[in-house]
């Protein structure tokens, strides 16, 4: 037994250590179901929710939530009350997400009032609720800067107790996040802290330096092929090109992003008929 979770949990550590994600963790992953037989039930869940994690990098969120109840009813069979809990508590990270992706926002934050309420008097749960309170912070972007501030402050405590490397990459995440709301919102930029190309971008727009944002942009899209929707709003902006804005748009629209989409048509909004951006910000 103890050699199946070794076996499964090196995936798991592969994983957070950013080492494989996405279709390179779901190809080790259907590998090594083949080179050997699992018994346990508790880590034949284990491989359902890595299966799960797999769908959510890819942001393959349709599928996320047709899986998430097909794994359901195998996570209520196991007896172990905290494997259960934490095993439930990992669909419910990945399910909040893909709900808040949807802009089905008040769900969501459901789910994630659901992880904060987990028991947990050992603070075993506390990446979880890291993440849970991170996309509270999410889904108040367009809403109120300061409600968003108020849950990335309380997920950056929550992760002080952490001391693995997942809660340094968790706090990076936090702070882009926490980045991309500031940038939004036209607050606190004064001490942002700025891990992503998008987010620079966006930022040297709103301080006037354009030229700087579409040469940062331009050079992603000559590296990656194409740009991002985000990026491709973020250079229609620099731009003023109201076109790339509507593609963008589409872009999101097309991979299930609704929340996001709400970006470029809150910035389309603010557009003048001459092409100006109007007094205010993005939003």
């Amino acid at each position: 037994m103890n050699r199946e979770w070794a076996y499964a949990y090196e995936l798991v550590w592969m994983r957070s250590s950013g080492i494989l994600q996405g279709k390179a963790l779901l190809d080790e992953l259907e590998e090594r179901k083949k080179r050997k037989i699992i018994k346990t039930e508790e880590v034949k869940v284990l491989y359902g929710i890595l299966t799960f994690y797999t769908m959510y990098d890819l942001e393959k969120f349709n599928a996320l939530f047709d899986y998430a109840e097909v794994m359901q009813p195998n996570i209520e069979l196991i007896t172990d009350e905290f494997i259960r809990e934490a095993y439930s508590g990992r669909i419910k990270e990945g399910l909040s997400y893909a709900y808040l992706m949807q802009d089905k926002v008040d769900k969501a934050r459901e789910l994630c009032h659901e992880i904060l309420n987990l028991e947990d008097d050992k603070e075993c749960f506390a990446l979880l609720r890291a993440s849970a309170l991170g996309y509270l912070a999410e889904s108040y972007t367009f809403e109120s800067y300061d409600r968003a501030s108020w849950y990335v402050n309380k997920a950056l405590e929550t992760l002080d107790s952490c001391h693995v490397e997942r809660a340094k990459k968790r706090r990076k995440n936090i702070f882009n996040t926490y980045a991309f709301i500031k940038l939004v919102n036209k607050q606190g930029l004064d001490n942002i802290k700025i891990y992503n190309v998008c987010e620079e971008a966006f930022y040297q727009v709103l301080i006037g330096k354009s030229d700087v944002a579409i040469k940062l942009l331009k050079e992603c899209e000559i590296k990656d092929g194409k740009l991002s929707p985000m990026k491709k709003c973020i250079l229609g902006y620099a731009l003023k090109d109201t076109k790339l804005i509507e593609e963008s748009i589409v872009d999101f629209e097309c991979e299930g992003n609704r929340f996001y989409s709400k970006f470029p048509k809150k910035m389309l909004v603010k557009f003048t008929k001459n092409g100006t951006m109007c007094e205010g910000g993005v939003i």
